[in-house]
């Protein structure tokens, strides 16, 4: 559910409320992972036939301004209610360390995101943003997994900071760029970077354009993505 409203014509106000649930798959439901550690010591996760759906409710408002003819600016803050989330709870530790897949994980996260457009000449346009992000989960009293929490809220980002630049140079050319500043994902010790994008392209006629693009250009590579669940040997 979305409205909208705009009191004046450079002004706009709106307000969203939006429910999403994942349904469990087979690896929810029906998985057997096995890792062996150091002797005697097994570890095994299995599924849970009775897991149930995740659920998310949405909540979101916004505005936006145009304070000027080259400048507008958008903002926007979110709340979000997670229930029933995955977790992994510890049915026995001796001889075999066994784990099941259960739902007791809930929380919120909130936040704000800022945007403006500003048209600094005919030819040149700058976009910063940044967005902020705080997650709040919890598992209740007597449960038994102390991980999930701190790895499910390091894997995002608090602070992510950006600032796109485009530029029609003559003769139908154009240069992109874009900055960007991501913060440190704690669960899977990734430092905080900058990186940097950009692109040059010549449009020779409405058909055909041609371009050189560079990604990541302030470093060989960086790791952004790593296993969350299934890290076993079946």
């Amino acid at each position: 559910a979305r409205l909208l409203w705009t009191p004046k014509e450079r002004q706009t106000f709106w307000a969203s409320i939006s429910r999403a649930v994942r349904t469990p798959t087979l690896a929810d439901e029906d998985i057997t992972l096995r890792q062996a550690g150091p002797l005697p010591f097994t570890t095994v996760i299995s599924g849970n036939t009775g897991f149930e759906s995740e659920e998310l409710l949405a909540y979101e408002i916004g505005y936006r301004t145009v304070p000027a003819e080259n400048l507008s600016l958008d903002v926007t803050a979110f709340y979000n209610d997670y229930q029933h989330l995955r977790n992994v709870e510890v049915s026995s530790v001796s001889p075999t360390v066994t784990m099941y897949e259960a739902n007791n994980l809930y929380g919120d996260s909130y936040g704000t995101e800022i945007t403006a457009t500003w048209k600094v000449t005919d030819r040149w346009r700058l976009q910063p943003s940044y967005t902020f992000l705080k997650m709040d989960l919890h598992v209740p009293p007597g449960s038994t997994d102390t991980t999930t929490v701190p790895m499910t809220e390091g894997e995002s980002p608090e602070n992510q900071f950006s600032i796109r630049s485009s530029l029609d140079l003559p003769n139908d050319v154009t240069f992109d760029t874009a900055l960007r500043y991501v913060d440190r994902l704690s669960s899977f010790q990734i430092p905080g970077y900058f990186e940097m994008d950009a692109r040059l392209a010549w449009r020779i006629n409405k058909h055909w354009e041609v371009s050189i693009v560079g990604q990541n250009l302030l470093h060989s590579q960086h790791q952004e993505f790593a296993p969350t669940d299934v890290q076993f040997q079946q």
